[in-house]
């Protein structure tokens, strides 16, 4: 962490939103929220992508490169926007900060700080609020919703939420940055609960909104070009055939399907109980 002066955090913010517009332009993702951000890392930017079910207590993600391409994981334990969130940032990590292309992690614990003593983590998080919640896209939702400047309230900002698929708290820092809103009408938003009194999804029930976003989906996903690896681990005996099955149900698949037999393995209950962090300890080392 090192001390940045106003010119350099200005410097680093423009750069995170002319990332984002360009990496926007490039695939043609127009102005509006992206439908769904983990297929567009994997099928657009071509990464390898895992999602896992880290515990709401670990790392909120990583970003890698990995034998040669790049790698996020992401923490499925947290709430869905707040993933999606960590998913942008790590996108914005290898952008920024692979450029070498040497093999190093950037585990990421705190996401959506706003750090600017780091300026790394800043720049990424920057880059993940500039890629969600484009400024134009912004304004032309409001307009659609016949809003103004300053009379934003908490189920508006529930809309825009849903529009660009990031958290409640995102959204009304995004708001603030961009000067939609006041410092003293931002402060009422985030306390939401001392104003009304209610929950954030039961404010979302209250205008009959998707609260999808605001799930713990606990989603294993993990890269096809990785089922070799979990063939051999399988074949090998370090995994059980239980934990092949709950894997390959992720993609909606079966062992039998994909031509795994099943072995019957000589293990200690110790070994049969192994469950699918072991996979994950190939990426972590």
């Amino acid at each position: 962490m090192s001390y940045m002066d106003e010119s350099s955090i200005i410097e680093l913010e423009e750069q995170a939103e002319e990332e984002a517009e360009k990496l926007r332009a490039i695939h043609k993702l127009g102005i509006r929220g992206i439908k769904d951000p983990f297929q567009f890392v994997e099928q657009s930017l071509g990464y390898l992508l895992i999602r896992y079910p880290l515990g709401e207590d670990s790392i909120q993600g990583f970003a890698t490169i990995h034998t040669g391409e790049e790698l996020i994981v992401t923490n499925s334990s947290e709430r869905l926007s707040r993933e999606i969130f960590t998913l942008a940032h790590e996108i914005g990590h290898i952008i920024f900060d692979f450029k070498d292309r040497k093999p190093k992690i950037i585990r990421d614990v705190k996401i959506g700080d706003f750090e600017k003593e780091n300026y790394i983590e800043y720049r990424a998080d920057c880059f993940a609020a500039n890629f969600l919640m484009p400024k134009e896209g912004i304004v032309k939702k409001l307009k659609e919703m016949k809003i103004r400047n300053q009379r934003i309230d908490y189920f508006d900002v529930i809309q825009l939420q849903i529009e660009f698929s990031v958290s409640y708290r995102s959204m009304v820092r995004r708001l603030h940055s961009l000067n939609f809103i006041d410092y003293s009408r931002a402060t009422e938003l985030y306390n939401y609960y001392e104003e009304l009194g209610l929950s954030l999804s039961k404010l979302f029930k209250r205008i009959n909104a998707d609260t999808r976003l605001l799930d713990r989906t606990y989603e294993i996903h993990v890269p096809l070009k990785y089922f070799k690896y979990l063939q051999s681990n399988y074949e090998n005996g370090y995994i059980s055939y239980d934990v092949l099955t709950k894997v390959l149900e992720s993609i909606n698949e079966t062992p039998e399907r994909l031509g795994f037999n099943k072995i019957s393995h000589i293990q200690s209950q110790e070994d049969d109980d192994i469950d699918i962090d072991s996979l994950i300890k190939e990426f972590d080392n």
